[in-house]
C-alpha cells in the first residue's frame, strides 16, 4: 500500500505579486548600487559604468526571474504528477469497484444456479432430477472454486434414503458416474483436492477405480452389487467403518491413507492384492464370508486381529494368519449370518517375530 500524497497547496495571488516585486527590486537594487558607484568616476568612464550598471540590473532581474520561473516549472511538474497519480488511483478504484460488482454478480448467479439445481434434485420426476445433476456438473466445470460444494451436493443426494425403483436407480447411477468421472487421475476433467462424504449411503455397483481423492467417508454405507476401488488413491483418510459389501469388493493396487475397515462386512469375495497402506489399516471386527486376497505376506501395517470369518468353509489365509475357533457357541454367532464364526489372529510364529 502506497503512502498518501501530500496535497499541493493552491498558488496564492499574493505569491505572484511578491515574486514580481522581488524581480523588480533585485534589478533596481543592483542597478542603483552600481549607478551610485559609477558617479565618482571621471568622464567618459562614469558614463560607461552607468550603462554597465543598467545592464547588470537588468541581467540580475532576468536571473531572478528565471529562477522563479524554474521554481514555477518544478511546481507545475509536481502538480502534473500528482494529478496523474490521482487519476491512476481513481482508475484503480473504479476497476476494483467494477471487479467487485462482477464478482458479486457471478456469486449471485452461482447461488441462483445452486438453488435451482437443488430444487430439481428434490423433484418427484426422474428427468428433472437428472437435469439437476448435469446442471451442477456444468457449474463445477465453469467454477473451480465451487467444485467441492458441487461434490457435496452429489454426496448429499446419494446419502438420501433409497427405496428402489428403476427410475431412481438410473438417477443414482448417473450421479455416481459423474462423481467418478471427475476424480479420474491425469485426465482433462479431473477435479483435484476433493473429499467425499458418503456415510450411510446406498451405492449401486459403485466404482472409484483409478480415482484420486483427498479423503473418503463410507462409514455405514451399503454397496449393493460389485464395488470397484482398484487403483484408487486416498491422500488423507479412508473410512469404511461399518460398511457393507453385498458382492465382490475390489481393492487391488489401492493406496489408502489412515484406512479403517473396522466392523465392515464383506459378503462376497474381496481382493486387496498389492494394496498399499502408508499408515496402519485396521480390520478390527470386520467380517469376511470368504478369505480375502492380500499380498503374501500381508503388509505389516495391515491389522487383521479379531476380524471374523466363517469356520470350516475355507481357512486358507495368507501366511502369518490363522482362524481361531470361538471359545463358546454364542461367541461363534453373528446376527443375520449363518454358520460358526471364528477370529483371525496372528499365527504363533508370526507373534514371536
Amino acid at each position: 500500500m502506497t503512502a498518501p500524497r501530500v496535497p499541493l497547496t493552491p498558488l496564492r495571488w499574493w505569491w505572484v505579486a511578491v515574486s514580481a516585486g522581488v524581480v523588480v527590486l533585485a534589478g533596481l537594487g543592483i542597478g542603483w548600487w552600481l549607478w551610485r558607484a559609477a558617479g565618482g568616476l571621471p568622464e567618459p568612464e562614469a558614463t560607461k559604468a552607468q550603462i554597465e550598471a543598467i545592464r547588470t540590473g537588468l541581467t540580475t532581474s532576468a536571473g531572478v526571474g528565471a529562477a522563479l520561473a524554474l521554481l514555477l516549472a518544478v511546481r507545475r511538474q509536481r502538480a502534473t504528477e500528482i494529478g496523474l497519480g490521482l487519476q491512476d488511483a481513481d482508475l484503480a478504484q473504479k476497476e476494483q469497484v467494477a471487479a467487485d460488482v462482477r464478482h458479486d454478480a457471478a456469486e449471485k448467479r452461482i447461488t441462483e444456479l445452486y438453488t435451482k439445481a437443488a430444487d430439481q434434485l428434490g423433484s418427484d420426476k426422474a428427468p428433472v432430477r437428472l437435469a439437476g445433476l448435469y446442471a451442477l456438473e456444468r457449474l463445477g466445470e465453469g467454477n473451480p472454486d465451487h467444485r467441492q460444494t458441487v461434490m457435496n451436493l452429489f454426496c448429499a443426494y446419494l446419502r438420501m434414503p433409497y427405496e428402489g425403483g428403476e427410475e431412481e436407480r438410473q438417477v443414482r447411477l448417473t450421479a455416481q458416474r459423474i462423481l467418478a468421472w471427475h476424480l479420474l487421475r491425469e485426465t482433462a476433467q479431473f477435479w483435484p483436492a476433493i473429499s467425499l462424504d458418503l456415510s450411510g449411503a446406498v451405492l449401486l455397483d459403485f466404482t472409484l477405480s483409478q480415482c484420486v481423492v483427498d479423503s473418503v467417508n463410507f462409514r455405514d454405507a451399503e454397496f449393493q452389487g460389485d464395488a470397484d476401488f482398484s487403483g484408487t488413491e486416498v491422500h488423507l483418510s479412508t473410512d469404511f467403518t461399518g460398511a457393507k459389501f453385498t458382492r465382490r469388493a475390489e481393492f487391488a493396487d489401492v493406496d489408502l491413507a489412515h484406512a479403517s475397515f473396522e466392523e465392515a462386512r464383506f459378503l462376497g469375495s474381496v481382493d486387496f492384492g498389492y494394496a498399499k497402506f502408508p499408515w496402519m489399516a485396521s480390520f478390527l471386527g470386520a467380517v469376511f464370508t470368504v478369505p480375502a486376497v492380500f499380498s503374501d505376506p500381508v503388509p505389516d501395517k495391515v491389522d487383521l486381529d479379531l476380524a471374523r470369518t466363517r469356520v470350516g468353509t475355507d481357512d486358507h489365509w495368507p501366511e502369518g494368519w490363522i482362524v481361531r475357533p470361538p471359545a463358546r457357541e454364542a461367541e461363534g454367532r453373528i446376527d443375520g449370518l449363518p454358520g460358526t464364526w471364528g477370529y483371525l489372529t496372528r499365527s504363533p510364529d508370526r507373534q514371536t517375530e
